[in-house]
């Protein structure tokens, strides 16, 4: 091969441009290559829609049964419930996505996992919430999880704590406790957690946990001693505080311990008759 020189293309270049006929070979050979691609993808598509026109009509697929994994029977009606929509959909295209945003609308569902089983069945596992207290306001009883979050009125309730609220509760959309009342149930939880490691026999006194304002109040019942924690700092030093005064001169019924402060536990008579109100 002669080399063209500086800004000519080789020999055998222009040689493949002065002959027309091996120009059209190659152009018919891309258009063909073209073609077959373009077809293979039409086939393809075709066949695809085919297949999802049978998958959407075949009723072998349709979702006829639920399969909750051992879970209380409340928990298992109510996942039942939200699923019911699903029945008779198609098993293959049905939104997994979706199926575990119901079941965890439930507010004693802490964490789910779903899959299809073929040909017909969902099977749901359910990590169920722990109920930790019972939250009494008035006449509204409920049983709430560590977390702050409410169970509902068909949850179990005996033998929880009591923790009562002045007043009403508010809940919010994800079924959690909110404002002040969340802050202080999450303080009465550390301390409800806290007393029966650091004193079993003051827990087994306790006749229940008032919220207010002032903070965590625990009041026994034998004797009627009311006791403000105030929130969950420096529980070992307040309760250190306490045994010192108890040792020198245990106070009289009905008082009121107030471990607040740093330095100084406060005895007073307790400023209320009815203990759920403030």
């Amino acid at each position: 091969m002669v080399n063209p020189g500086r800004g000519r293309p080789p020999q055998f270049m222009r040689r493949v441009r002065n002959r027309p006929a091996l120009r059209r070979r190659s152009n018919l050979a891309v258009f063909l290559q073209l073609s077959l691609i373009s077809l293979g993808i039409a086939v393809g598509g075709v066949i695809g829609w085919l297949g999802n026109e049978y998958v959407q009509r075949n009723e072998t697929f349709r979702v006829r049964h639920l399969r909750v994994d051992e879970v209380p029977p409340d928990v298992q009606l109510a996942v039942e419930s939200v699923l019911q929509p699903a029945l008779g959909a198609n098993l293959l295209t049905l939104e997994m996505d979706w199926v575990q945003r119901q079941v965890r609308s439930i507010p004693a569902v802490h964490a789910t996992t779903v899959r299809r089983v073929l040909p017909d069945t969902i099977r749901v596992s359910v990590q169920v919430r722990a109920a930790f207290a019972r939250v009494e306001a008035g006449n509204v009883s409920r049983a709430v999880s560590r977390g702050g979050v409410v169970l509902g009125a068909e949850s179990p309730t005996m033998g929880l704590p009591v923790v009562r609220v002045a007043g009403a509760f508010e809940v919010g959309k994800d079924r959690r406790l909110q404002g002040d009342v969340a802050t202080r149930f999450d303080n009465a939880a550390a301390i409800l957690e806290w007393l029966p490691q650091a004193d079993l026999a003051l827990y087994r006194r306790l006749d229940h946990v008032r919220l207010e304002p002032r903070g965590v109040v625990a009041v026994l019942d034998t004797p009627h001693w009311e006791i403000i924690f105030g929130d969950a700092s420096r529980l070992d030093a307040k309760l250190a505080g306490m045994v010192s005064i108890l040792r020198v001169e245990p106070p009289e019924p009905r008082s009121l311990i107030d471990l607040r402060y740093g330095n100084m536990v406060v005895v007073n008579a307790a400023d209320s008759t009815d203990d759920s109100q403030e």
